[in-house]
């Protein structure tokens, strides 16, 4: 079978290969699942470059989640039966087929188009975490940064519907538009150097009850004075790269609460069946629109590494099979 894989860390353009390599049999409690379709997530260049929480095992076919359907049952698997389409969180995605642990699959009981399906494992659910993370009542503010990713755009549309005022920072003015439109009440430049006076004169000095940030760095050091007593900021992310200088009075003179946040830990905190609810929620809410996500453009399986090649790995597509 055709999959894409690496024998070592390093960037996607450089180290992933496309390879025939033996189709894989599952264990007793494995399925086998015929993938079609798998996106590219942040976590997914990570995990390549080997920076990931989630370590690769060499050569590891790359990955992280996707849809498809079930090709084969082990033989201890009970809630699945051949044919039926599923969604998965597990390295491996980015191949014709790929192994799975029956608790680690998301039945798709609704007829969603399998590039929606795909993107069920990892962003809703970290959306959903983020914001339990951060405690908000109707009317409070709450700032994300990224604003147009996937994540963050699926936390506004949760957020907004509570009755929370969300603001939102972007690198450039583009994807404002879309923020708008999804409920957000204002858009800022993240690197506008007036970027704290606009914000409190949105906010009229009340300050923000929560940050989701997945930048870190100085813009988390700006941010700091603008939230209010007893907020919440939830980093989830260190795309900058960069360290912040926080000062432990920043946070005592304001009683914040600063957190990190994996979606793996948060988890793993919760019992199966009330994961098993979530997803249910999650995959009907996408049915029915009441979440929606951006329209991602797609890329052939086989196509995958000539299109690295020709644009990169910074733009958000979906890899389909078949």
């Amino acid at each position: 079978m055709k999959a894409i894989r690496f024998h070592e860390p390093g960037k996607p353009e450089e180290v992933l290969k496309l390879e025939e390599i033996a189709e894989p049999s599952p264990s007793p409690t494995q399925l086998l699942i015929k993938v079609k379709a798998s996106p590219v997530n942040p976590s997914d260049i990570l995990f390549i470059q080997g920076n990931y929480r989630r370590k690769p095992i060499y050569p590891q076919i790359a990955g992280l989640e996707g849809s498809g359907i079930i090709a084969e049952c082990g033989k201890a698997v009970t809630s699945f039966k051949l044919g039926d389409s599923v969604a998965f969180r597990a390295p491996g995605a980015w191949s014709k087929y790929c192994l799975a642990e029956e608790s680690s699959l998301i039945p798709i009981n609704r007829s969603l188009p399998f590039s929606i399906s795909s993107q069920v494992g990892l962003n809703p659910m970290t959306a959903i975490g983020l914001l339990s993370e951060a405690p908000l009542e109707k009317g409070d503010f709450l700032l994300l940064d990224t604003a147009s990713s996937t994540v963050s755009g699926i936390a506004i549309q949760l957020a907004v519907a509570k009755g929370i005022r969300v603001l939102a920072l972007v690198r450039d003015p583009r994807p404002i538009p879309e923020l708008t439109s999804l409920g957000v009440e204002a858009s800022f430049l993240q690197d506008d150097p007036d970027l704290v006076h606009k914000i409190q004169a949105v906010t009229a000095q009340k300050g923000i009850q929560a940050f989701l940030d997945a930048i870190g760095g100085k813009l988390l050091e700006e941010v700091i004075p603008l939230m209010a007593q007893y907020a919440t900021i939830v980093c989830y992310g260190n795309l900058s790269n960069e360290k912040a200088g926080i000062s432990n009075g920043s946070l005592v003179y304001r009683n914040l609460t600063l957190k990190g946040f994996g979606i793996d830990r948060w988890l793993s905190l919760h019992t199966p069946e009330q994961i098993r609810k979530c997803y249910s929620d999650i995959v009907e809410d996408l049915f029915e629109k009441r979440i929606t996500l951006r329209e991602i453009p797609s890329v052939n399986l086989e196509e995958f590494i000539p299109y690295l090649h020709q644009q990169g790995h910074s733009n958000k597509v979906i890899i389909t099979n078949g």
